[in-house]
């Protein structure tokens, strides 16, 4: 078993490509739009060889229009708060941001805090952190759209990361429209949802503080009217959008 007892040492060891090369597997990229609710996209999910999902997003109960197959989770950082989940047993990944950045570091180091409890040792058995040169790339997109440097999400640089790496990326639950405060943010509720994430990770004997109802969204309620899941500008959607219509990537 490798040896970890420093910040360093933990980045240099959980810091990995998302595989070793690109492959000719499919991948279904699910965002958590409640557009979801609407669709009965779940057979064609669980179809793709590897599912990517978000943060807090489940399966249970959802089966026919997000379907059950996890094998890949993007826990992000809100709001100064690290998210942790593992519905059953799919490798969890953070996103590997720049450690020069002070806001990134912070998210790193609580991660290596979390790895120091011995009971979390299992849950990071199946970690990894990646992404690794994904946020520079998004920068250059973003720029060449908006002419100035925007720090790109989650969503946009998961992106980028699955196309690297796969050759048949599709994406589920992308809203293309605004929508209005009469829906949900998230195709699950959230409150609820959180209470079964953490009895999840409570009952895998996970040792954190309990995630509180901030996690649920680095924005506020009105911003949750325009802003798509894990795409925080129009200029992200337009980044998308432009990559669709090469043919690039599929959205469903």
């Amino acid at each position: 078993m490798t040896n970890i007892n420093t910040y360093e040492q933990f980045i240099n060891h959980f810091v990995q490509p998302l595989h070793d090369k690109p492959n000719d597997k499919t991948c279904a990229l699910v965002f958590n739009s409640h557009s979801l609710l609407d669709s009965c996209h779940g057979e064609l999910i669980d179809q793709h060889d590897v599912v990517v999902r978000f943060s807090l997003a489940p399966t249970a109960g959802f089966e026919k229009r997000v379907g059950s197959k996890t094998t890949h989770r993007i826990l992000a950082c809100v709001r100064g708060e690290n998210i942790y989940f593992q519905e059953n047993d799919e490798q969890v990944i953070r996103l590997y941001r720049p450690t020069g950045s002070p806001w990134a570091r912070k998210y790193h180091e609580m991660d290596f805090e979390m790895y120091k409890i011995e009971d979390n040792k299992k849950f990071f058995d199946n970690f990894i952190m990646c992404g690794k040169g994904n946020d520079k790339q998004a920068r250059i997109i973003l720029s060449k759209i908006i002419k100035r440097d925007a720090g790109p999400t989650t969503g946009l640089i998961t992106m980028l990361m699955c196309m690297e790496h796969f050759n048949t990326v599709n994406l589920f639950g992308f809203e293309e429209q605004e929508y209005s405060d009469d829906v949900r943010y998230h195709y699950y509720d959230d409150i609820d949802n959180l209470a079964k994430v953490n009895e999840i990770m409570k009952s895998k004997g996970f040792k954190f503080p309990t995630q509180t109802p901030h996690v649920i969204s680095g924005c506020t309620r009105q911003a949750h009217k325009t802003n798509h899941p894990h795409i925080g500008s129009g200029s992200e959607k337009q980044a998308i959008l432009t990559i669709a219509d090469n043919n690039l990537i599929k959205i469903h």
